[in-house]
């Protein structure tokens, strides 16, 4: 074996965009400071989707069937209000985690679910109390995330900065999952990102060492298409639209200096 695809469903973001345009269309007006985009809250739900193992049943929780997460899905009070249940979904996530990594640290802190944390530079905040966090040169990065998908079998998130995948495919009418080993390869162009970008890394080839991106971006755009809510566009739900095989060393160069990578445990207590 070659190479390897683990099973992670990816999951575009609802909200806002890490660029000023989205590929399928400019914004009819730009993302306010509320709306920021939802891109490290649709990765964190890709994670957890990986945990659930296959046992994707309908829910009104984005943690509902994943492993060791079941007891959370309707642990969520921010009112105080014991009495009336938060249902955790992508939109109650994102104003939670808000587009920080020490944020969506301290909340899988608080679920008390061991984070990693892997960097080029030390990060200045605090990590939480289950949390290991390591410093590594550019080769070893690149090694750390050959390891973890092909060897250890863990999806990870990764922050990245200026970076915009294109596919060179077309998928128009083709709504059935291309599989990493018959993907074409996709191009890294630079493009700003003010606030960074995530993306989910599910996939290793040893023979071309290309990474599999699952990549929350384009955004479903919700807050300017409120209609999307209960009939997306077809092609933003394409999935593979967000799938994209890349060369892993012109990746590692997009990477955040802190908090590049980030990943937890999937062996939780039920």
């Amino acid at each position: 074996m070659t190479s390897i695809e683990l099973d992670v469903r990816p999951i575009p973001q609802l909200y806002g965009s890490s660029y000023c345009s989205e590929s399928h269309g400019q914004f009819s007006r730009s993302p306010s400071s509320v709306v920021r985009g939802s891109c490290l809250t649709a990765s964190l739900e890709m994670m957890v989707d990986w945990l659930k193992a296959g046992d994707r049943k309908a829910a009104y929780s984005t943690f509902r069937n994943a492993v060791g997460m079941n007891g959370f899905t309707k642990q969520g009070h921010p009112n105080g209000n014991e009495f009336t249940h938060l249902m955790w979904n992508q939109a109650t996530l994102h104003f939670t985690i808000y587009c920080s990594a020490q944020r969506l640290i301290e909340l899988l802190d608080f679920f008390n679910i061991p984070t990693h944390t892997i960097s080029f530079t030390p990060p200045l905040g605090r990590g939480g109390n289950e949390m290991c966090e390591q410093v590594m040169n550019r080769a070893n990065m690149k090694q750390r995330i050959k390891q973890l998908i092909f060897d250890e079998h863990k999806p990870v998130i990764a922050l990245v900065n200026n970076m915009r995948i294109r596919s060179e495919q077309d998928f128009p009418h083709h709504n059935d999952q291309i599989p990493f080993s018959q993907m074409h390869p996709s191009h890294i162009h630079h493009e700003p990102t003010p606030q960074g970008h995530a993306v989910v890394l599910a996939g290793y080839d040893l023979s071309t060492e290309h990474v599999l991106v699952l990549d929350p971006s384009p955004s479903i755009e919700l807050e300017n298409h409120p209609g999307r809510f209960y009939n997306t566009e077809p092609m933003l739900s394409n999935p593979n639209i967000h799938r994209h095989r890349v060369d892993l060393d012109s990746f590692v160069n997009t990477l955040q200096q802190t908090r590049s990578l980030i990943t937890f445990d999937s062996e939780l207590d039920p």
